[in-house]
């Protein structure tokens, strides 16, 4: 039996990613609950929409072109009046947030909540101007800690309004602390799509200098419009022999357990799911002050915080924490606070309150 009013989720598509990985894991877990949910999505589905529609969940996707036409506007009004749900949780696309938060105000104020995912990256904000001037009409923003609160207030200059504090879950079914595999050699990686802003150039130039000063292998799990790219430079690196492009990987708890250190060398970031999943294996990590991995890391406590911007810097900064890597008893530790922070049961239960408040249902 359905608990309570329908749900409309709104995003311009949903491709793999961080965010979309986030938004499956909440709607499967709480249309397990007996909650119900319509997603529509302004472009195509995306692997993760035609992943929740084969799971039953409705999906429908309007196919657009483009996302800026005023035509959305109506469309959406229409729909809101046909099916009347008691909320909209608008996935933080800048246009959905402009089109959806316009709609359920012209709807009777709607309830709206949106996650924030950019927010304190550098040099991204989180809304742009048309979609600030909407902002104050009821929307609650949903933020990844307190580093995220700062940022908005400090980055972005948004004034206070609803906020509720829900950080990305980890799937605790698939990432626990794992013995590392036994290697000769030492083995650095990381596990991120090959998109520019992941900045996997500067990981190769990272890891030639450390590979000369100590010998070692990169892995490299993930696909994406970059690999080419990427290939040619470990080349003119000198380093194509030492680096392992594995592709997209199904198997990344084990991916990850085969690493000495996990790296991330991204220019923009938020929480990354990447970072969490290489601690909840107790996998010693390094990257760089983005977002909130100053806040994860605990300062440097929980790993090696990249200092500078230079790669080559980073690679002798590397090289000397490998010296000095935690001992199992430090990392299984880790792992298991790292498991309890970022429990999807806790996940799962914060956005239930959230809904039942804002849908009257508590």
């Amino acid at each position: 039996m359905p608990h309570g009013p329908e749900c409309l989720v709104l995003a311009s598509t949903l491709a793999l990613g961080g965010g979309e990985r986030v938004l499956a894991k909440m709607l499967q877990e709480l249309s397990a609950e007996g909650r119900s949910f319509h997603l529509i999505t302004l472009k195509e589905p995306g692997h993760v929409g035609e992943l929740l529609r084969s799971e039953g969940l409705s999906v429908e996707s309007w196919n657009l072109a483009g996302t800026r036409d005023p035509r959305i506007l109506l469309r959406l009004w229409r729909h809101l009046r046909r099916r009347g749900p008691g909320m909209i949780y608008i996935q933080d696309h800048h246009d959905c947030i402009f089109w959806g938060s316009l709609a359920a105000a012209l709807s009777g104020f709607i309830p709206v909540v949106i996650p924030v995912h950019s927010s304190g990256q550098k040099g991204a904000t989180s809304f742009r101007i048309q979609s600030r001037w909407l902002l104050g009409l009821g929307q609650v923003l949903v933020l990844l800690g307190r580093w995220h609160h700062r940022a908005l207030r400090d980055e972005d200059r948004l004034v206070d309004g609803p906020r509720a504090t829900i950080p990305n879950p980890l799937d605790s079914t698939r990432f626990n602390f794992m013995q590392r595999s036994k290697s000769e050699e030492i083995v650095v990686g990381t596990v991120a799509a090959l998109r520019p802003e992941k900045r996997h150039d500067l990981l190769l130039k990272l890891f030639a200098e450390l590979n000369s000063l100590r010998p070692s292998r990169l892995r490299i799990a993930g696909e994406g419009p970059e690999q080419k790219i990427l290939e040619k430079l470990a080349d003119g690196l000198g380093i194509r022999s030492q680096v392992e492009f594995l592709g997209s990987r199904e198997d990344v708890a084990e991916v990850l357990a085969s690493f000495d250190l996990f790296l991330l060398t991204s220019e923009v970031e938020a929480q990354p799911l990447s970072l969490i999943e290489a601690l909840a294996c107790g996998v010693a990590v390094a990257a760089p002050a983005r977002g909130g991995i100053p806040e994860i890391l605990e300062g440097g406590h929980r790993g090696l915080i990249l200092q500078g911007e230079d790669a080559a810097n980073w690679g002798r900064q590397v090289a000397d924490y490998l010296d000095h890597l935690p001992d199992e008893s430090t990392r299984r530790q880790r792992a298991d606070d790292i498991r309890e922070e970022f429990s999807d049961k806790s996940f799962t239960k914060r956005y239930a309150r959230l809904m039942d408040l804002l849908m009257g249902t508590a």
